[in-house]
C-alpha cells in the first residue's frame, strides 16, 4: 500500500494508547472531543448493566456510532450500574458463537 512501516507503528502506538485510555477507571472528561474519540467518558456507557445505554461499540473513533445510530453519551453523568443484572440470562463465555452472535439478537434477553 506504500505505507511507511513507521507510520504503520506510530499509527498502531497511538491507536492501542488510545484504547488503553478508554478502559482506565478515571474521570477524564473530554467534552467535545467524546463526538471524536472514545474516551472514559464514552466508553464507560459501552458496559453499562443498562442495555437502553450499552452502546458505543467502536474502538477508537466515535464515528461508526454516530451514522449507525450506537452512539450514547450524557454529559456530566455516568452509568449507574456497570455490567450485566443477570448473569444466567447470558450464554458462558466458552461458547463463542453464542457470546459473538449476542448483540445481534436486539432485545430478547433481560
Amino acid at each position: 500500500m506504500g505505507i511507511p512501516p513507521e507510520a504503520v507503528l506510530a499509527a498502531t502506538l497511538l491507536i492501542d494508547l488510545q484504547s488503553l485510555v478508554s478502559h482506565f477507571n478515571v474521570n477524564i472528561r473530554t467534552g467535545f472531543l467524546n463526538y471524536i474519540l472514545i474516551g472514559t467518558e464514552t466508553h464507560r456507557y459501552h458496559h453499562s448493566a443498562n442495555i437502553e445505554e450499552a452502546k458505543n461499540y467502536g474502538n477508537t473513533i466515535a464515528i461508526w456510532d454516530i451514522i449507525f445510530g450506537t452512539f450514547y453519551y450524557k454529559p456530566g453523568t455516568a452509568p449507574q450500574k456497570l455490567g450485566i443484572d443477570n448473569p444466567k440470562e447470558y450464554p458462558k463465555s466458552e461458547n463463542v458463537f453464542e457470546v459473538v452472535f449476542l448483540p445481534f439478537e436486539g432485545k430478547k434477553r433481560g
